[in-house]
């Protein structure tokens, strides 16, 4: 994950890590990059047009990272649901195993 202010220096940003990642023989998966615009306020609708060596970047409104939802405005609603249904699964899956016939 990479945070950058503009677009022009999300694109710079990448060219850097791809360059990184030449020199140890890696290459980056261009099918699993993406982008969102993040704000504390509400986004203007506007989407981003990014474009790194000729394929268009998806632009997310969500993602997962670190196991933590992260949401384009910063909203911890769907978060916090995520984390009560787990614990909701892990308790019923342990009340099964705990009963006693």
């Amino acid at each position: 994950m990479s945070y950058t202010r503009t677009e022009q220096a999300l694109i710079n940003t990448f060219q850097k890590i791809k360059q990184e990642a030449e020199k140890y023989g890696l290459t980056i998966n261009k099918n699993k990059i993406k982008c969102m615009k993040h704000s504390r306020s509400q986004t203007n609708g506007k989407e981003m047009e990014i474009e790194i060596e000729g394929m268009k970047v998806e632009e997310v409104s969500k993602t997962k990272y670190l196991g933590t939802i992260v949401t384009r405005d910063n909203l911890t609603e769907e978060e916090t649901k995520e984390r009560i249904a787990a614990g909701n699964r892990t308790s019923f899956a342990n009340q099964r195993y705990s009963t006693v016939n």
